[in-house]
């Protein structure tokens, strides 16, 4: 004290009350304290954004899993149905197949589908075609139409695969609706070719039941064919 009255003195600066000095030292601290604490809310609001990205960052992972899993659980029944149906189809197929190579191109293919054989909704049509590409049976009476240029046919002379074709989408010539065509071979006693039997399958079969499950607004599903592209 005595060596700062000394340097007021030697400036001539007034002397400090004990009083001034007090409030000095109280300001000063209040100042220090006001920095500790500016400091911590920063830290601390750093703390709590960081929670925040992680957090949001979870609920999104969470969020892409969930949804992965749902669709996971779509497609395997959309494949599933898919499935079905194409065992349906190849059930009815392979039954006129047996009739017309027992029985020649006498089938009865209305009768068939009167007695509850195949599900009319599955399809537009069912036809017999002989090895010359002429439709000779159908479940649609009507004049013989030429189909030796269709996809199928020609699959199906070029090689007996023992399995069934399915085709691109093809504008029907007796029904004039659009439908996928699903065919087996038609074979003689001694394994020459002799025809093929087909159904026309409406692709609104497929997408009657895709309707069923609400994707959402931005919901989409598809039918493909990894030969033909998308089919329903």
């Amino acid at each position: 004290m005595a060596d700062l009255a000394n340097i007021q003195e030697e400036t001539g600066a007034a002397p400090l009350s004990r009083l001034d000095m007090t409030e000095r030292s109280k300001i000063s601290g209040f100042g220090g304290l006001t920095i500790a604490i500016t400091g911590f809310c920063v830290i601390l609001a750093a703390v709590v954004w960081l929670a925040t990205l992680q957090r949001i960052a979870f609920e999104r992972t969470e969020a892409v899993r969930n949804a992965t899993a749902e669709i996971s659980k779509l497609a395997i029944a959309y494949e599933e149905h898919s499935l079905r149906t194409l065992r349906g189809v190849d059930q009815a197929l392979s039954l006129i197949k047996d009739e017309y190579e027992r029985r020649g191109s006498y089938v009865d293919i209305p009768r068939l589908i009167s007695a509850g054989r195949f599900d009319p909704a599955l399809f537009t049509h069912i036809g017999i075609v002989d090895k010359h590409g002429a439709l000779v049976r159908g479940s649609y009476a009507g004049a013989r139409v030429e189909l030796s240029d269709r996809e199928y046919f020609r699959a199906h002379i070029e090689s007996d695969t023992g399995k069934i074709f399915i085709g691109e989408p093809a504008l029907g010539r007796v029904t004039g609706k659009w439908a996928i065509q699903i065919s087996r071979r038609l074979n003689r006693a001694d394994g020459s070719f002799d025809g093929v039997v087909y159904m026309a399958v409406d692709p609104s079969y497929f997408a009657n039941f895709y309707r069923r499950i609400d994707l959402g607004p931005d919901g989409l599903v598809s039918l493909v064919s990894a030969r033909a592209g998308s089919t329903a």
